[in-house]
């Protein structure tokens, strides 16, 4: 549910939203129409009628989006909730019309969540790429847009980790693509965005071997501003070297506690011992004046497998529902904190900004083949941070409160834009304003190819949404979005 632009729904901790007292709200950016999708006759159907109708199309799984790309007045929303066939590990998977299997793989339909897939993962002695939310649903908006998680660093984005897909097009084909048929087309749904090219109905992720886990944590408050400085500058000297180390996770403020640090991360690489060595400059801050008495709290433990650690770390990991947020990010390469002076610069920047997420990543090599390219942005190849910076915006906050938030939050990731101006951003978890979005999230050289399909496949623009490709910023569909300037 949701409501018009000043009568947001409040979350109050249990299944039922409430509308703020006094207050009379309506059906604001939620579509008109809905069809529940049990399979690709359904998709084919929803398509079909809506171009009949001239009717826009949004796609809505987990809904997990700050944009407002799975919602749409006057749309047709495709809701792949209820489609879950079930899951299948593939030994020696061979990807249809090839010749070679390209190792074991798990087979998912859209609706299936991390937290099922986790499960199934662990239960049959594999790991897979995925994120730190378990209500998030990989065969969606996460892989088409890259897809990131604690195991990245050493496994990849979701994109590299894909053997195959089944998607319907915007003309009604339903169709394979992996490496050997339909490469266009696997190349723009690894990384081209949501609610672009096509319906993914089917994916099939690469199941690594199962392998014991490190996790580490940390969380502290500092005694006073300068002291909190002094923590982040202690993340950024080591993030190159933890990157290296194979550690990923993340690193954060927590909103509303700007001088709390909070630190969560999995390592597959390295035994109990050496990760507890690569950790020693967290470990050196236990007791440590730069933190409030009583609040520093470290663990490090080692698990059979990624899931159980990373329940062991996340909990349930079901995150938060009705909870306003403003969003940016910027990914930060590590070539821009290897010296003193960096470090100090990107210190500063750190300790400005409201919530910092890192070091997800380190740095990648890009695929030579050109039949496995993925079509993310090249910052992501060099990569030691992806970094995110939100504001929370109160329920009952009115339109100039909420402009003033995005306001102050783009102003925030100015600072890296400006610090590591020939990078890009996450286009998953990016600013609703972000200028020169095309070169940003996807390159120069991807986005001109995710046109030149995006116009093949889909000529009428059927499928389109807020920043992806093919976004035309006139469309009346997005009327509702403030005419923004910073």
């Amino acid at each position: 549910m949701s409501s018009d632009q000043t009568c947001a729904l409040i979350y109050s901790g249990n299944a039922t939203l409430r509308k703020p007292v006094g207050k009379s709200c309506s059906l604001g950016n939620i579509p008109d129409y809905y069809i529940d999708v049990k399979d690709e006759g359904d998709v084919q159907a929803g398509l079909k009628f809506a171009k009949e109708k001239k009717i826009p199309v949004v796609v809505k799984n987990s809904g997990h989006d700050h944009k407002g790309r799975s919602s749409g007045a006057g749309t047709l929303a495709l809701w792949m909730n209820s489609y879950r066939p079930a899951m299948k590990l593939q030994k020696d998977f061979i990807p249809n019309g090839c010749a070679q299997p390209v190792g074991n793989g798990i087979s998912l339909g859209a609706g299936t969540d991390f937290k099922a897939l986790y499960t199934f993962a662990d239960e049959n002695e594999a790991t897979v790429v995925g994120g730190a939310s378990a209500t998030v649903r990989p065969a969606g908006g996460f892989t088409l847009g890259g897809g990131h998680g604690p195991l990245s660093t050493t496994l990849g984005l979701s994109v590299d980790n894909v053997l195959e897909m089944q998607a319907v097009l915007p003309n009604g084909t339903y169709i394979t693509a992996n490496r050997c048929q339909n490469q266009d087309m696997f190349y723009a749904l690894r990384g081209g965005g949501g609610n672009a090219f096509g319906i993914l109905m089917k994916l099939t992720l690469k199941a690594h071997p199962q392998k014991r886990t490190q996790y580490f944590s940390f969380s502290g408050t500092a005694v006073n501003r300068t002291a909190f400085r002094e923590l982040i500058h202690v993340v950024t000297v080591n993030s190159n070297a933890w990157a290296a180390a194979g550690w990923g996770g993340t690193i954060g403020t927590a909103l509303g506690a700007p001088m709390s640090l909070s630190l969560r991360i999995h390592n597959i690489e390295l035994d109990h011992a050496s990760g507890r060595k690569s950790m020693q400059a967290l470990l050196d801050l236990q007791g440590s004046p730069l933190l409030k008495s009583n609040t520093t709290r470290i663990s490090h433990n080692e698990t059979s497998s990624f899931y159980k650690g990373y329940k062991a770390v996340y909990g349930a990991g079901d995150g938060v529902m009705g909870v306003g947020t403003t969003m940016s990010s910027r990914l930060i390469p590590g070539s821009a904190i290897e010296t003193p002076e960096q470090q100090q610069k990107m210190t500063d920047a750190l300790a400005k900004a409201s919530e910092m997420l890192a070091p997800d990543h380190g740095p990648y090599n890009a695929s030579t083949d050109p039949n496995d390219a993925t079509s993310v942005t090249p910052a992501w190849r060099k990569a030691i941070w992806h970094v995110v910076i939100k504001q929370g915006i109160p329920n009952d906050a009115n339109k100039t409160a909420i402009m003033d938030a995005y306001r102050n939050t783009y102003a925030v990731a100015d600072l890296f834009r400006k610090l590591v101006p020939d990078t890009g951003a996450y286009q998953n978890e990016a600013d609703l304003f972000e200028p020169n979005h095309e070169d940003t999230f996807w390159g120069e050289r991807n986005y001109a190819r995710l046109l030149k399909i995006k116009k093949e496949i889909d000529p009428d623009n059927l499928l389109t949404c807020w920043q992806c490709i093919g976004f035309d910023r006139s469309d009346p569909r997005y009327s509702c979005y403030p005419d923004f300037r910073p």
